[in-house]
């Protein structure tokens, strides 16, 4: 659903990829060390009404660094 990728980077400004975990695909927001970073993301698109989730880098697959949306 490409307007949800449009959504995620209307709401943080970033660029949304494409990744797996645990062998399911997931939009991708943010990879980062800064535990304030990450629970600045989760807080930020949890009140927008998204499941978010912080996983270990070591896991996931990057398949796409940008998701292209129309």
């Amino acid at each position: 659903q490409p307007q949800v990728a449009a959504q995620l980077q209307q709401i943080t400004g970033m660029t949304v990829g494409l990744a797996t975990y645990g062998q399911r695909p997931y939009l991708f927001v943010l990879y980062t060390d800064d535990e304030g970073d990450a629970n600045s993301a989760l807080e930020d698109l949890s009140e927008s009404g998204f499941l978010t989730m912080v996983v270990d880098s070591r896991q996931v697959v990057l398949l796409s660094d940008t998701v292209t949306v129309y």
